[in-house]
């Protein structure tokens, strides 16, 4: 669980012109989506929730090593009770998302997987108390459960505004949904990205999106 495609597409969908001074990394895990919001958004501070203690040392020891290190912050806590007046430009998330009710006997990664971790509309709430008046939130999460989460944002006048949906391979239904929300309201902007062609080898679109975040080319 150290990168995953899920982070990456995430981290290369948000908007670049959006120009973000604050940014608030949700569940930052090892930290691979706020290293990427630092490398892009050069005049922003990153700030990084992590529950666990164990991954939170682990992103701190990736903070520490990278070159952005004076503008990335970690806070080891529970989200939803942590206790801060800052307000946020962008906040982005890989929130947990599955709903099983036999969750994986790791707890470590059944925390960081399972919803009831992190249930909507507590987290809709605490995103809402933290966004500036003109943020905007950046998620991902599963297609199917498109309606639950815009529901649970709609409760504090939260909206999309884009919504780019994701095939895992050519052919396929929707997998994964990326969605910004925000207070203004706009009409929703559509789009979508393939990860993979038939044959099990990554599209163009996806190498030319993430081609900055390899070390190689990709198959």
């Amino acid at each position: 669980m150290k990168v995953g495609t899920d982070a990456l597409l995430l981290s290369v969908a948000i908007d670049p012109e959006i120009e973000p001074l604050n940014v608030l990394d949700v569940g930052t895990g090892t930290g691979v989506l706020s290293l990427v919001m630092a490398q892009r958004f050069l005049n922003a501070s990153i700030d990084g929730v992590e529950l666990d203690e164990v991954t939170a040392e682990e992103c701190r020891f990736n903070f520490e090593q990278s070159k952005w290190r004076d503008r990335l912050r970690l806070y080891t806590a529970d989200f939803l009770s942590w206790d801060t007046k800052a307000q946020y430009d962008l906040i982005i998330s890989n929130p947990p998302y599955y709903t099983s009710l036999n969750p994986n006997a790791d707890e470590r990664k059944a925390n960081s997987r399972h919803i009831k971790s992190l249930p909507m509309e507590p987290f809709a709430q605490k995103c809402d108390q933290l966004l500036s008046e003109s943020g905007s939130i950046w998620l991902i999460f599963p297609n199917a459960d498109r309606s639950l989460w815009y529901e649970a944002f709609h409760k504090y006048h939260l909206a999309p505004g884009i919504e780019i949906n994701i095939r895992g391979k050519e052919g396929e239904p929707y997998k994964r949904t990326i969605t910004a929300l925000s207070r203004q309201p706009r009409e929703t902007k559509y789009s979508e990205i393939t990860v993979r062609k038939i044959d099990g080898r990554y599209t163009d679109q996806y190498k030319l999106l993430t081609l900055e975040l390899h070390d190689r080319i990709l198959d």
